[in-house]
């Protein structure tokens, strides 16, 4: 018996670390499973966030592992954005696709979730409320703002025109800071807040292909 304990001992250290290593990443991290509810209405999406509100490193969605989340790299060391951190949580609408023959970057549509930094890796119930359009070295890279139905300051906004009127500059803010973020490498160009009904638009069409 204490032979049979000390083998499965042994083998249990040698796996750890490659086990560790994998899972424990500081450049990576795994995706918190959810699903919106049956009964959500229309203007309702399920929002992964990829980077919480005031960060500044660049993370995204594992395109071959699409339930872990990566910290994206750039000529071989992490991403970081040189700017203020983010002024939204940012992340993606998962089955969805901003087709490149539609002229999007072919990855799933964003979106900017205002309000209290969200854990990154974290799925939730949002309430679209508006898109900023733009292209981005001539792609178009649209990002659907939304809301937290449960977030006490923004929950209660049901569409850019109430956000724009109640909180005064909130939008400048945002195309501010994604016209800067890139600094002068950046090519971020017409950008525009459009209705919540060009929002839900563009996601029928983005959830549709």
């Amino acid at each position: 018996m204490r032979i049979y304990i000390l083998l499965t001992s042994l083998i249990a250290l040698l796996i750890a670390p490659s086990t560790f290593a994998n899972n424990t990443s500081p450049h990576r991290m795994p995706v918190a499973q959810s699903t919106l509810p049956a009964d959500a209405a229309d203007d309702m999406a399920l929002a992964l966030i990829e980077i919480s509100t005031g960060q500044q490193q660049k993370w995204q969605q594992d395109h071959q592992q699409p339930n872990w989340l990566e910290w994206e790299h750039k000529k071989g060391e992490p991403r970081w954005i040189a700017y203020l951190g983010y002024p939204a949580n940012y992340g993606i609408i998962p089955n969805t696709l901003a087709a490149i023959e539609d002229g999007g970057d072919g990855d799933p549509l964003d979106v900017l979730v205002l309000g209290s930094p969200i854990p990154q890796g974290h799925m939730l119930a949002v309430r679209v409320i508006g898109v900023m359009t733009m292209l981005d070295d001539g792609e178009q890279d649209d990002k659907l703002i939304a809301v937290d139905p449960q977030h006490p300051v923004f929950g209660s906004v049901n569409d850019i025109e109430q956000l724009q009127n109640e909180f005064t500059g909130l939008t400048d803010i945002l195309r501010i800071w994604f016209q800067n973020y890139k600094g002068e490498a950046g090519n971020v160009t017409e950008l525009s807040i459009e209705s919540k009904a060009t929002a839900l638009a563009l996601l029928k069409s983005a959830a549709d292909f």
